[in-house]
């Protein structure tokens, strides 16, 4: 099923991201998690088979969503919780106007292109605006930054610990409720 079905059937607030929870967003959007820290939704998943067999590919792959940014919408400068981590953004629909859609980054300005991707530390400062009337839909990845030993260790354990925390484990609680709800609204159970 291609990106576009899935937003407009599976319409998912942003419950597996501690920052975004807390941000005073302007327009929104939403995010379509197929894996969050490394818990993978089996019922989004199972509505992108194509996108979750590649997934299935990427070594050290924690994160894997589809963030839609709604017309106007601003997401205010924030910084990511851990260095554990970098952040990959692979363009799949981009506003016409591609410049007036920009993710800033600790200084510099990155604009999306579909079918391209670009790579962050997204524990620098960033923000993201869409100052146009059509949506920014990119595939977000979170994977394992490369680290030496007690690096990778230490990011191992900090990872370990927020999928057991609260924050995961009641977005898990969510995230089943939702896709109850879904396969109701479906006719499928």
């Amino acid at each position: 099923m291609p990106y576009c079905a899935i937003v407009r059937r599976c319409r998912l607030c942003a419950i597996f991201h501690p920052t975004i929870k807390k941000l005073p967003v302007t327009g929104a959007g939403d995010l379509i998690f197929l894996w969050g820290y490394g818990l993978k939704s089996q019922e989004n998943t199972a509505r992108c088979p194509k996108t979750t067999a590649v997934l299935e590919t990427i070594p050290g792959l924690k994160t894997a969503l589809f963030s839609i940014l709604a017309p106007g919408a601003v997401i205010p400068r924030h910084r990511g919780v851990t260095k554990a981590l970098v952040v990959c953004h692979l363009g799949l629909k981009v506003p016409t106007d591609r410049t007036a859609c920009r993710l800033w980054v600790n200084g510099k300005i990155l604009h999306w292109e579909e079918g391209k991707s670009f790579v962050f530390d997204d524990t620098y400062p960033h923000y993201v605006r869409n100052d146009t009337e059509e949506e920014r839909v990119v595939l977000l990845l979170q994977v394992m930054r490369p680290l030496r030993q007690p690096g990778r260790a230490l990011a191992a354990a900090f990872l370990a610990a927020i999928r057991i925390s609260p924050f995961i484990t009641d977005a898990k609680k969510q995230l089943s409720k939702w896709d109850e709800k879904y396969r109701r609204s479906e006719g499928g159970g």
